[in-house]
């Protein structure tokens, strides 16, 4: 199909369909969310465990590698069923047996596959995070003064605190530096689960192939409407945070109100995400007269 006959689905038309589907299911959305980032905290701490238990040495990172790296595999196979749940319910249907774990129950490998493939993905951005931090390093460093105030303390002298400011500039740099370069390198695969999903018998190659497909030309669409769709949810979530933080030691119960607010906004904030997901996808694919794949949908 030519690609400049492909049409872009409406904000419109997919914002009312993200907000029926979600006025329905948010308490289960976020309940779903709150068990998936618990269990991705727990498992994502326990990787790092082996390099403590070997006081830091070669071996310890090596074994600590290798935890991580199966580790991730497990949180993007959960990220699966996460997906999976959330497609169901935008297509009106009947939850998969297993849930939130049904990407473990598949019995092709193509969900395997994909987890490995997206573990090397992150590998990537972290390689290219650290790199860019390294490149920088001298202006990055530079603005640890803007922290060092705020690690002075009595017990620690002068130098002490210079070394914590730094390293806590350069944590906040790679921080923010991984997030921007994992969106830019993940977002070409962002529909592959959805991919999965739809077509049972599609392999790996060719689930990548069709997310590059809907995604080309089409990146900053897709971004535009999952800010759309968050924007009202986001500056909720910054004021509760900001009144949070100036009420903060003055009135204990409005503060405990706030932060439960802001607490709900993040996590509906998150649902609304992995809602965008499939609701791109398949209104993509119904605006372009490919549902059921009768067309070929990785010609240009």
């Amino acid at each position: 199909m030519d690609k400049e006959k492909l049409k872009n689905p409406e904000y419109k038309r997919m914002y009312q369909v993200l907000r029926e589907r979600l006025a329905k299911n948010i308490t289960r959305s976020v309940l779903l969310l709150l068990l998936f980032n618990v269990m991705l905290s727990f498992l994502l701490t326990s990787g790092f465990s082996p390099a403590m238990l070997f006081n830091g040495s070669v071996a310890g990172y090596a074994i600590s590698f290798v935890f991580t790296s199966l580790i991730l595999i497990v949180v993007f196979t959960l990220a699966y069923g996460i997906v999976a749940d959330f497609t169901n319910v935008v297509l009106g249907k009947r939850n998969s047996p297993g849930g939130i774990f049904s990407g473990f129950f598949e019995k092709s490998k193509r969900i395997f596959y994909a987890s490995v493939f997206f573990t090397l993905v992150v590998f990537l951005v972290a390689c290219i995070s650290a790199a860019l931090i390294f490149v920088f390093k001298e202006k990055i460093i530079s603005c640890s003064s803007f922290f060092s105030q705020a690690f002075s303390n009595e017990n620690l002298n002068q130098l002490d605190s210079e070394k914590i400011a730094k390293a806590f500039t350069v944590a906040l740099f790679y921080t923010v530096i991984f997030f921007f370069v994992f969106v830019f390198c993940f977002l070409p695969f962002i529909f592959v689960w959805n991919a999965f999903l739809e077509n049972k018998k599609i392999n790996l190659k060719d689930a990548i192939k069709k997310s590059l497909f809907i995604i080309r030309g089409r990146y900053f669409h897709y971004m535009g409407f999952v800010i759309f769709v968050c924007l009202k949810n986001f500056a909720v979530l910054f004021v509760a945070v900001f009144l949070n933080a100036v009420l903060s030691g003055k009135n204990n119960f409005i503060s405990l109100l706030l932060g439960f607010y802001a607490f709900l906004q993040y996590y509906t904030i998150l649902a609304k995400v992995y809602y965008c997901i499939p609701i791109y996808y398949f209104s993509f694919l119904s605006v372009n007269g490919m549902i059921g794949g009768d067309k070929n949908e990785g010609s240009s």
